[in-house]
């Protein structure tokens, strides 16, 4: 695997270990950016691999997604991860969002969301390495 790939999966790594622990210490809202923070580098590994191109340096998933050519192999759940993550990266900054976003990240929805990403990060890495 490219070196650039291989740095994007070790930050994602490192983003996903951080969800873990934000989950653990009930800070929701944090953890679900983690997790969007995860999804993006995941994808920016994807359209580094694609292209031998540096991603574009944008925080927007649905963007992304369709930049990695790999979007027509996303199941339904993936696309709907992406649905729910993409807000939490201007939502978990603001605090008038905040308070929207603590009412929906209680600690079931915040579990499944980072199992969810750890799923997809997973997949996206065994598709890479084909």
């Amino acid at each position: 695997m490219d070196k650039k790939v291989e740095l994007w999966f070790g930050i994602c790594d490192r983003d996903l270990k951080g969800a873990h622990g934000l989950l653990k210490t009930g800070n929701y809202v944090l953890a679900g950016f983690q997790c969007h923070q995860v999804m993006e580098k995941a994808l920016k590994a994807c359209i580094a691999h694609a292209t031998a191109d540096d991603p574009p340096r944008i925080h927007t998933l649905s963007k992304l997604a369709r930049l990695t050519g790999l979007e027509h192999e996303f199941s339904d759940k993936q696309n709907q991860l992406i649905n729910y993550l993409e807000p939490l990266y201007i939502e978990a900054r603001y605090a008038d969002y905040k308070a929207m976003v603590l009412l929906q990240m209680t600690p079931e929805y915040s579990k499944q969301l980072v199992d969810q990403t750890e799923e997809f990060l997973s997949w996206i890495k065994k598709r890479l390495s084909k």
